[in-house]
This record gives C-alpha cells, structure tokens and sequence, in this order.
C-alpha cells in the first residue's frame, strides 16, 4: 500500500512540475531562449540572420539607414532576394515596407533587429520585365520601449528582368 502512495505522489509531483515548466515559457516568452518583441503589431522577423555590413559615420548624431543602388529582381517571381539589413550600430529595429511607382506596399518586413538582415522578400504579386521606380521606407521603433522614432525613405530604380 506504501508503494502505491508512493507511485502516485511522484506522478503528481512530476505534473506539477510539468505544469510549471510550461506556466513559465508561456507568461515569460524570454525565458525560452527567443525574445519576443512585439511593436506595432509586428515581431522579430524570424527570418532575420545576422549580417555584419556596417556604415560609415557617427553613431551620436542618429540612425544608420543603408543606401541601395539599382536592385534587380527576376520576372514573374514572387519571392525575389534583396538584402534589408539594419546596421549593427544602430540601437533601434526597422521594419521595411516597399512600394513600386508609388503604389504599395507590394512588400513588408518584420521587425529586424540591430545586425541582422533579410534576404529575400515574397512580393504581393509578381512583377513583369521592366523598370520601375522602388521606394524602401524603413520605420524605425525603440526597442526597449517600443516608441516609434524617424523614418526614412530610399529611392532608386528596380529592374525586373
């Protein structure tokens, strides 16, 4: 009879402790290992992965915003590589939105974190061969406090081929 009493407390003390584990990891998302930042709706873009590009200046006098020359992506596609990076000076997340000839956003990102970059992007719809005029808006968020901080635009010219 001991036996049994025994068995049957150490099952209870082993869903206890199960029920622990999984009370923890749901209202402390962090403890799991994986941040969760949720800001404006968005989060930490899973796709993110670290990207060690850097712009010159002065990390003092505000946000790193990279510059993109000519992009080119393949004709009637719609997922299509393009590197979207936030400088790894930079203390603040970005989320990228791409609008063509004025129209969009075709594209978005998620929230990508200070280092790391996406590099590819799946459009709303694929595009035919032609240029057209892209503008890459980054919005930037504090990441300690979620507010939105400046935003940029960057324009220049997309090839699809």
């Amino acid at each position: 009879m001991a036996e049994k009493k025994q068995k049957i407390m150490l099952i209870l003390a082993a869903m206890v402790l199960i029920a622990l584990v999984l009370w923890v990891a749901w209202a402390f998302p962090g403890a799991n290992g994986r941040e969760e930042i949720k800001i404006a709706g968005l989060s930490i873009d899973p796709d993110a992965q670290n990207w060690s590009a850097s712009i010159p200046g002065d990390t003092k006098n505000g946000i790193r915003v990279p510059g993109y020359g000519d992009i080119y992506f393949p004709a009637n596609q719609k997922t299509v590589p393009i590197t979207l990076y936030n400088p790894g000076e930079n203390d603040c997340l970005f989320a990228f939105s791409l609008y063509i000839n004025g129209q969009g956003p075709c594209a978005t990102t998620e929230l990508i974190a200070p280092g790391t970059a996406v590099t590819q992007i799946v459009l709303d719809d694929s595009l035919s061969a032609g240029e057209y005029d892209l503008e890459i808006k980054v919005d930037t968020f504090d990441g300690k406090s979620s507010i939105p901080m400046n935003n940029a635009v960057v324009e220049t010219k997309l090839i699809v081929q």
